[in-house]
């Protein structure tokens, strides 16, 4: 069963795409080619948007596909609960189809433009605290197509599921997983394809 679905963000989203500069700070390797400037604000955002070849903002299908999991914990199939702290019932009958969703805006148009986002954040190691620059999409929404196993999941249980995923999970940095209020959305367009044909009208 393929499920075209079309999301809504309800708040802006915060993008916090990982970077070889990150990588080395967490692997602690040494972090010689980033030493000196950092650049301005929005050239430290800039780095770390989803953004494909055009300029095109997106998030990575496999986010999603985390949010979807996350929600599971709201929900359970039979006595079992969907996601568990150790496990997940979601991947063995959900997939989202898409590696790249486009971030468009209401009339469907890719999004390129994008804000900085400056706010102060933790250090985990060290309870200190830095400015942090990322970009922030205030206004967007972004479809994909789930394919889902009707033998484990029902469409509406499917539904509550991406449902809860937009109310209590959220999408990018300082979501509602992350105590923070970004990131949120509603589904727009539910539509279940009977064939390819339904899908490519969805989009």
């Amino acid at each position: 069963m393929k499920i075209a679905v079309t999301i809504q963000g309800m708040t802006p989203l915060i993008m916090n795409r990982f970077t070889e500069a990150a990588e080395v700070a967490v692997s602690g390797g040494t972090a010689v080619t980033f030493k000196g400037d950092k650049g301005t604000p929005r050239q430290q955002a800039e780095a770390k948007r989803y953004a494909d070849a055009d300029g095109h903002l997106y998030i990575p299908g496999p986010n999603i596909f985390a949010c979807l999991i996350a929600a599971g914990t709201f929900h359970k199939a039979g006595k079992s609960k969907l996601t568990t702290m150790k496990t997940s019932l979601i991947p063995a009958g959900l997939m989202v189809e898409d590696m790249l969703c486009t971030l468009t805006n209401a009339d469907g148009e890719p999004l390129t433009e994008w804000e900085v986002d400056s706010r102060s954040v933790v250090i985990p190691s060290t309870g200190g605290r830095i400015m942090c620059h990322r970009p922030r999409v205030d206004a967007w929404q972004t479809q994909f197509t789930l394919d889902v196993d009707g033998a484990m999941f029902s469409p509406a249980l499917v539904r509550a599921v991406v449902d809860d995923a937009g109310k209590k999970i959220g999408l990018g940095d300082f979501r509602p997983a992350r105590k923070g209020p970004f990131g949120r959305f509603v589904v727009s367009h539910w539509e279940i394809a009977k064939d390819e044909e339904t899908l490519k009208k969805a989009a």
